[in-house]
């Protein structure tokens, strides 16, 4: 999501064209089923918010992570995915112990550190940052906080010829990114991502004199 701002607020063409087939590679790279998600969220962000209106890329935003959300492992046959059978029979086995543990209190969860799980002799993360968000503070603390993720990114939308929707992707990049790349929600590029857009609206708002 950092790089979707970095390439956004660059000062330069000359910049942009550096940072954006070094950033796409990075992410290429990491052969990382989520992470490609994300790099197509924000190319798809950035072609449709510059040619619809804001209801209708929030509405086919809605189902695009719905749809991906729930997309299953097996589902990505690519041959470059292949032989990952182990890490997604572990997160399956994950997936069960952790329903059960935030079934014990779902509506303000068990609080801060406590999104792991037990499982042989180790102690795992939550792989999904939704599901952790559950467990720490409940459907409460998840439903403020992705209130304030489309809230910001409703206050970016509406910038009056200011619009920059590559920043903008940088939250439905998010989206994405914490349906099963561990801790993200609660990290700093969360907060800076949040942080930027809020900054770039009230700039446009409250242009310097």
């Amino acid at each position: 999501m950092l790089g979707s701002l970095a390439v956004a607020f660059a000062r330069s063409a000359g910049w942009r064209a550096v940072l954006i087939p070094s950033l796409i590679a990075m992410i290429l790279l990491t052969q990382s089923r989520t992470g490609w998600l994300a790099l197509a969220t924000v190319g798809l962000w950035w072609v449709l918010a510059r040619r619809l209106s804001t209801p209708v890329v929030a509405v086919l935003g809605t189902l695009a992570f719905v749809a991906v959300s729930r997309l299953s492992a097996e589902q990505f046959d690519l041959p470059i995915f292949q032989g990952r059978e182990g890490s997604d029979a572990l997160r399956e086995r994950l997936l069960v112990l952790e329903t059960a543990k935030i079934a014990v209190d779902p509506l303000l969860g068990g609080g801060a550190g406590t999104a792991t799980v037990r499982i042989g002799e180790g102690t795992m993360f939550f792989p999904s940052s939704y599901l952790a968000v559950r467990q720490e503070g409940g459907w409460v603390t998840l439903i403020v906080l992705l209130a304030t993720v489309v809230a910001t990114l409703l206050l970016a939308t509406r910038v009056t010829g200011r619009r920059n929707p590559l920043a903008e992707a940088a939250l439905p990049a998010v989206m994405v990114i914490a349906i099963n790349l561990g801790e993200v929600w609660l990290e700093l590029p969360t907060a800076i991502a949040l942080g930027m857009l809020i900054w770039h609206w009230r700039s446009a708002r409250d242009p310097a004199p």
